[in-house]
């Protein structure tokens, strides 16, 4: 779809002409994982790479490119990883289902741990006080 080659490097530092542009560009720089830094967006990172990430970004908006395009373009390139906000499909699935997934099975030990419990106690046979014991429970019930 899209010809590695052929996109203009622009300097990261350098402005793009129109302020719409560099708008959109500012926009699609938070969007964007420095996969050097990984959890940092382009637009936060000082990274070698990421600063050539921005030249492309802005090579293609200056080219004409739809936000989407050049977003396409990256992930062509890059994979989704490239993207702060992967979307959910087929190879990001475990990405997005795994914390619940472990969340729901922690939630249901703790259910069969307390449930666990509570039958064993219930079974546990219940032993009368010796004669003793019983005088000095009454004292003291009748003390209060």
């Amino acid at each position: 779809m899209f010809n590695f080659i052929d996109i203009k490097v622009y300097s990261d530092d350098k402005l793009i002409d129109s302020e719409v542009l560099e708008e959109r560009s500012q926009k699609i720089f938070k969007e964007i994982r420095c996969l050097v830094c990984q959890n940092q967006s382009i637009e936060d990172s000082s990274a070698g790479l990421a600063k050539q990430i921005k030249s492309i970004v802005k090579g293609l908006i200056q080219e004409g490119y739809s936000d989407s395009d050049v977003r396409n373009y990256l992930v062509d390139r890059y994979g989704n990883w490239i993207l702060l906000k992967p979307p959910f499909n087929l190879s990001t699935a475990a990405l997005w289902l795994l914390p619940f997934t472990i969340l729901f099975l922690a939630i249901l030990t703790g259910l069969f741990y307390i449930l666990k419990k509570n039958k064993i106690q219930k079974n546990k046979p219940v032993l009368p006080l010796e004669q003793d014991e019983q005088q000095k429970l009454n004292k003291i019930l009748d003390d209060f």
